[in-house]
């Protein structure tokens, strides 16, 4: 029987933060605190009961609290605190392992919402729920690892939600030197790397490269799961979105059919 996933314990009723502005000179001289989100220098703390995280802004508190934090605030101190080493090798190894299933948790659930904001139109929302998720999986699996490429494209596909191209490329650009690195990594992956570099393309009008990238796109999908199968079928519509904007009916019909 397979071993269950481990699950992130559900968020005590009633949950709540409030938002600081920070005060410079309450720190040492020469201590700076930075955002949580974006690595540039904090100007507010989000507090809570459990822990206290910084932000840049208070709007991206807030936004961070509603896309992701509210689901895990309760959780996450013990899982960015340095790891102690008190006690015995096989107390530190018991250790290690539970907040090795923890991080597996907060990037399965961080990666769901992310999804699920995705799918919902909530870009904004979004973004929050899949940096944690990458933040976690950087801690647990290592700078450009494969494991972070599905945290990557969420990124990705929330920003060409906002068309946030730039920030978008960067995502996809990862992903795929990720993908580079890992020869054997699943058709899935490079079907969905593909189709965002598409939707990236037909964004900024360079057709001719999005067509490249959606033909990969069903390329891949159809050997993961056959050319009919309705996974592919979004790199179709794809396709035929790209060339009606050509002008080119007939082909974008035909992807259609």
């Amino acid at each position: 029987m397979a071993t269950p996933a481990p699950a992130v314990p559900p968020a005590p009723p009633n949950i709540a933060c409030r938002i600081e502005k920070l005060n410079p000179l309450a720190f040492p001289k020469g201590m700076t605190l930075n955002c949580d989100m974006t690595g540039k220098p904090a100007m507010v703390s989000l507090v809570t009961e459990y822990t206290t995280l910084h932000f840049a802004t208070k709007e991206l508190a807030k936004v961070a609290w509603d896309g992701i934090l509210c689901k895990i605030v309760h959780v996450i101190g013990k899982l960015m605190a340095q790891p102690s080493l008190v006690g015995s090798e096989e107390e530190r190894d018991r250790r290690l392992a539970a907040v090795q299933s923890g991080k597996q948790a907060i990037i399965a659930l961080c990666r769901e919402e992310a999804a699920s904001h995705v799918v919902k139109g909530q870009f904004e929302l979004a973004i929050p729920a899949a940096q944690y998720a990458l933040r976690f999986g950087t801690s647990l699996y290592g700078e450009g690892s494969v494991e972070l490429v599905p945290s990557y494209l969420l990124i990705a596909e929330a920003n060409l939600g906002l068309a946030q191209y730039r920030q978008a490329e960067e995502q996809l650009t990862l992903a795929n030197w990720a993908l580079l690195k890992t020869p054997h990594c699943s058709n899935a992956l490079r079907s969905q790397l593909r189709r965002n570099f598409g939707r990236l393309y037909a964004s900024q009008s360079k057709f001719d490269e999005a067509l490249r990238q959606l033909a990969d796109d069903v390329y891949y999908s159809s050997l993961m799961v056959g050319p009919e199968h309705i996974d592919t079928s979004g790199g179709y519509f794809q396709l035929g979105t790209v060339f009606y904007s050509m002008t080119n009916v007939e082909n974008a019909l035909a992807m259609c059919d």
